[in-house]
């Protein structure tokens, strides 16, 4: 729960456009003028308004033994943060100083409550130039009216300028935010005091790449970006805006790469930021974390296949986190370059306005399943794993017992559940199995990459050391298991611990949509053959 709380009557709770960032973190919200008595929670308070308020705000703390803060809307710094005292408790001050809040968790101003709500409605479009709407009303963005005035009619008349006179009086909020999804680039002035601005974050939830200011409104040059983010940021930052349009020469000739780098960082970066939240809170994490590889299918652009995968997830699974991988081509594809950007575009904007809690890792060059789960499995921070591959996902309609399935492989009875995409087991399978059902569950030595529930352990440190650097899991490691148990019987088998889900009512819990729709299956080596 998020504590929206001000202690002046005056002031409002909460209805800030500095507060819309906080949406990412998924958490309900009240409005308190005193704060209750907690074990923890999430305290946010519109800071500018509060200065000379320290010690108020410290008697209302002291009731909550843990606390996370977030200190909102102060430019300026008028607040005191060092005046905040309690034993247990994590400070986010947004808008930071250098030097003057080096010491606490830092956020900028971020994306206003409106972008998420006109966002999820403009569908990405085609993109091309540059786009700016604002105020012009200090040295840093005169400089910026020059440049794009003089360029305007040169850089093939791509250059969208609206100026305005002030705050909120230039486009309406759904024409700003369709410039902005129009747009390349989108050149990101200083705010009135420090570089930070609405600007810059809105630019990112666009899918468009903001190019952002490295001086103060005074005309200081800082390093801010990189310290705001504790992160080497992806997007270009400039002391002179005269080199605009050398940058967005260079943006163009990297595009769209650059963007799909960009997003997956900022994606990224909210989900980060969402768990650290709840690492200060002591939230406990979901038991599963969901794997889905991605790569260019026939259909692509389209985004169908993918859509089915994660729907028919989130049926069963509603808030899991998702890591979506999404390779690279390899040689023999690059003819389907425009295509796969294009169905990359759409999905990294389905992550961003539509899909919930899903994190896409996007690879520049080919990684294969076994290169992509080897750089990606650290993310993982649940202890269990599923693992479904893009075009074969779960049943919807039939039911699967996650606590049972869950309990089995935490009390150390399985390592992976195969859930089979066969209602039965064909007859030519039956050597791989061993025994009987037992408790709803079948032993067998039989390995299949369709979706599969195992410990990330298991496959950090059984399954990927036996995989090739860039190949499919199944290919390698169904041969590892099989000779386990055909070497060393039981215990083999014991190194496993495979299992099929077998519940009364039939056992198939997976299908395929064909996803290669019957064309060939690369290899590492490049060699190709029929499915």
């Amino acid at each position: 729960m998020i504590y929206y709380l001000s202690l002046r009557h005056d002031i409002p709770c909460r209805d800030y456009w500095d507060y819309g960032i906080l949406e990412c973190l998924n958490m309900d919200g009240k409005e308190v003028r005193t704060l209750p008595v907690l074990d923890s929670g999430v305290v946010v308070l519109p800071a500018r308004s509060h200065a000379g308020y320290e010690d108020k705000l410290n008697a209302q703390l002291s009731g909550i033994k843990n606390v996370v803060l977030f200190l909102m809307g102060d430019e300026e710094a008028q607040f005191d943060v060092d005046k905040i005292k309690h034993d247990s408790i994590n400070i986010w001050v947004q808008n930071p100083h250098m030097g003057k809040h080096d010491a606490y968790h830092k956020i900028g101003t971020g994306y206003t409550p409106q972008s998420q709500i006109i966002l999820p409605t403009i569908k990405p479009m085609n993109k091309r130039g540059v786009f700016f709407a604002g105020q012009i009303t200090h040295q840093r963005r005169e400089e910026l009216q020059r440049v794009l005035e003089h360029y305007k009619n040169t850089m093939n008349g791509d250059v969208d300028f609206h100026p305005s006179a002030g705050f909120t009086q230039g486009l309406k909020p759904q024409e700003y935010y369709v410039g902005m999804v129009k747009a390349i680039v989108a050149p990101a002035p200083s705010g009135a005091v420090i570089p930070d601005s609405f600007r810059l974050f809105e630019a990112l939830e666009s899918m468009t790449i903001p190019i952002a200011d490295q001086r103060c409104a005074n005309g200081n040059v800082m390093e801010y970006w990189d310290w705001l983010f504790n992160d080497e940021t992806p997007f270009h930052k400039v002391v002179d805006w005269d080199r605009l349009p050398t940058l967005f020469d260079q943006i163009t000739a990297e595009y769209p790469s650059n963007l799909h780098r960009q997003s997956a960082w900022w994606l990224m970066w909210k989900r980060n930021f969402r768990n650290k939240v709840k690492d200060q809170l002591g939230l406990e994490q979901d038991k599963i974390t969901v794997i889905i590889p991605t790569s260019v299918l026939p259909s692509h652009p389209s985004t169908a296949i993918i859509d089915q995968t994660i729907n028919d997830i989130r049926t069963h699974l509603p808030t899991s986190e998702i890591i979506l991988q999404v390779d690279g081509l390899r040689d023999e594809q690059t003819d389907r370059k425009v295509e796969y950007n294009e169905y990359k575009n759409t999905i990294l904007w389905k992550c961003l306005h539509e899909w919930d809690n899903v994190l896409p890792v996007v690879f520049g060059t080919l990684h294969h399943q076994s290169g992509m789960l080897r750089e990606t499995i650290d993310l993982v921070r649940s202890p269990l794993v599923l693992y479904v591959e893009g075009d074969a996902p779960l049943t919807p309609d039939r039911e699967i017992d996650w606590d049972k399935c869950i309990n089995f492989i935490l009390d150390g009875k399985a390592n992976t559940i195969r859930f089979h995409h066969e209602n039965v087991i064909p007859v030519d399978h039956l050597p791989l199995i061993i025994g009987e059902v037992d408790g709803g569950f079948l032993k067998t030595i039989q390995w299949s990459q369709r979706p599969n529930l195992s410990t990330k352990m298991y496959y950090k440190e059984v399954v990927l050391p036996t995989l090739p650097k860039a190949n499919f899991i199944e290919d390698t490691f169904h041969g590892v298991v099989q000779d386990d148990f055909n070497l060393y019987g039981m215990p083999g088998w014991n190194k496993h611990r495979l299992w099929i889900y077998h519940p009364d009512d039939g056992i198939q819990r997976s299908y395929t949509t064909d996803g290669r729709a019957g064309g060939k299956k690369y290899t590492s080596d490049d060699e190709t053959w029929g499915l």
